[in-house]
């Protein structure tokens, strides 16, 4: 095999596990964002005092 090949195969699986990560990263900060909206929701009467 090519050098050059074989750096291309490392390179797009360096490329995939990033963005694999990436999106890890994302998926668990939406989580965690859901988890603290919902346990910091701010009761209706709060929301509109003068109702």
């Amino acid at each position: 095999m090519p050098r050059e090949t074989a750096t291309l195969i490392i390179g797009a699986l360096m490329l995939f596990g990033a963005a694999a990560t990436v999106a890890e990263a994302q998926e668990r900060a939406h989580e965690r964002t859901s988890v603290s909206v919902s346990e910091h929701a701010p009761a209706p009467s709060a929301t509109h005092p003068g109702l």
